[in-house]
């Protein structure tokens, strides 16, 4: 998780670093510019913390290790 080794896998394996932290001047130019299109989803974090253990329960049971 550290700064350096996100970069390397940015650079090697195409992996875009969830940090948003990091330098952007470091990042890979694919990686530049696909952070500058993302746009974060806004999350009602009251719906999430009221409905959140019944949904993953509904996905362990529904989609984990089915693909």
């Amino acid at each position: 998780g550290g700064e350096e080794a996100l970069l390397l896998v940015a650079e090697r394996v195409f992996r875009l670093p969830a940090r948003d932290d990091l330098p952007t001047e470091k990042l890979p130019e694919w990686a530049r510019a696909a952070a500058a299109e993302i746009v974060p989803a806004e999350v009602d974090w009251d719906l999430m913390i009221e409905h959140g253990q019944e949904w993953m329960a509904e996905w362990d049971q529904s989609v984990r290790g089915k693909g």
